[in-house]
């Protein structure tokens, strides 16, 4: 159900792209009733085409649907929202919206509780493999079996309890932005990624994010900084093919084995390399009303004159510090 899901989103982003909001807004409500599935930033989306189209109804509509995921009041100060917050219909909107923020953190705050000791844990471990054994090509026995126990209890936890998904705990906001990239459970899920010496445990982590992702539970982009971050681990999903270099987006000049690269994102609910390019030139070359997220790791160029010859700029991007 993820892919169908991402299908529509894909095709609604693009259509945003082209400023054919019409389209962009019937995708969304195509996604949202054919999969039965919505993710926040999806539905906020919805609500800005509403808005650029003059559909106050469609918009009330899917900002009270905003207001249900727990986003708070304070997420419709957002200057798109500006000429509504006198209507009344709005204002109960608000008032719904700050409502089920409060009833969610006091209805999953056992749970997250819960997830913050095994963080707390994680980082306490890893702050040793930091110093004490940071000249260590691998972890000592000891330490791995710390890290190692921390993960199955995690895991265990998750079977049993649920995944950490925006529809268990509600929304995540910060400085108005709708984002739940990385969360703590996944700090601990990536470590062991990176370091774990337990092929069960890693490919256990593997499918929880990958089961989850079909379920509709993830976005695609919360799997993809996973990739990203965790070099060799998944096949190839073309993040190589980009990069930043003083405040500009660059892509390479030789595309290699474009077409499995396209299947693997396809795998991973990911866009195709073409549709890609197109949403971040759109997210980096200017500043928009819409939450597009895409992760684009910031490597550090080593060889000026390589990456000269071997890239060529396709955006720049804006408020870069």
């Amino acid at each position: 159900m993820g892919h169908k899901y991402n299908t529509y989103v894909n095709k609604a982003e693009l259509a945003i792209v082209e400023s054919d909001y019409s389209d962009a807004l019937r995708l969304y409500e195509n996604a949202f009733q054919n999969t039965k599935i919505e993710f926040s930033v999806d539905v906020y989306n919805a609500c800005v085409c509403a808005i650029k189209l003059g559909q106050t109804k469609k918009l009330l509509f899917f900002a009270d649907r905003l207001a249900a995921k727990g986003v708070g009041r304070n997420f419709f100060k957002k200057k798109i929202f500006q000429n509504y917050i006198n209507d009344k219909d709005f204002f109960k909107i608000l008032e719904k919206a700050e409502k089920t923020k409060n009833e969610n953190f006091e209805m999953n705050e056992s749970y997250t509780k819960k997830m913050d000791s095994f963080f707390s844990l994680d980082s306490l471990y890893n702050r040793i493999r930091l110093t004490k054994y940071s000249s260590y090509a691998d972890l000592p026995d000891t330490l791995e079996t710390l890290f190692k126990k921390n993960t199955l209890n995690l895991l265990d936890f998750i079977k049993t309890n649920g995944y950490y998904s925006e529809n268990k705990l509600g929304t995540y906001v910060i400085e108005d932005t709708i984002i739940r990239v990385k969360s703590k459970p996944d700090i601990v899920f990536l470590h062991y990624l990176e370091m774990g010496r337990d092929k069960v445990i890693s490919n256990a982590i593997k499918n929880v994010l990958l089961d989850n992702l079909n379920l509709g539970n993830i976005k695609q982009y919360h799997i993809a900084s996973t990739i990203e971050l965790t070099s060799g681990l998944f096949n190839y999903t073309g993040s190589f093919l980009y990069n930043i270099f003083d405040c500009k987006l660059y892509k390479i000049n030789e595309q290699q084995r474009l077409e499995e690269i396209n299947l693997n994102r396809d795998a991973y609910c990911m866009d195709s390399i073409s549709d890609f390019e197109k949403k971040i030139i759109f997210k980096y070359s200017r500043i928009s009303d819409f939450d597009f997220r895409y992760i684009i790791i910031k490597a550090p160029v080593h060889d000026k004159t390589y990456f000269e010859e071997s890239y060529h700029q396709i955006a720049t991007i804006e408020n870069c510090n």
